[in-house]
């Protein structure tokens, strides 16, 4: 029996809803912290670079952002 690809279309089996945020202490995806912000999943990573926002690096491939520190983030913009 073969093992089944991941989906084509590159979008996760089981996105992280956005409500998540709302939990003090959760880790955030890239696309939650993108879709609280309003901002690319892109610009996020950028922000990370920058040490504007800070990621929790989980392994080298898995990466995610403190809905505390997010949060803070969007205090600071206002």
């Amino acid at each position: 029996m073969q093992a089944t690809a991941p989906s084509q279309t590159g979008k996760p089996k089981n996105p992280q809803p956005i409500e998540a945020a709302a939990l003090p202490g959760a880790l955030l995806t890239a696309r939650t912290v993108s879709a609280v912000l309003g901002l690319s999943v892109a610009t996020i990573y950028r922000l990370a670079a920058a040490g504007d926002l800070k990621p929790v690096r989980m392994g080298p491939r898995c990466t995610r952002w403190r809905s505390g520190d997010v949060q803070a983030f969007m205090a600071r913009q206002s």
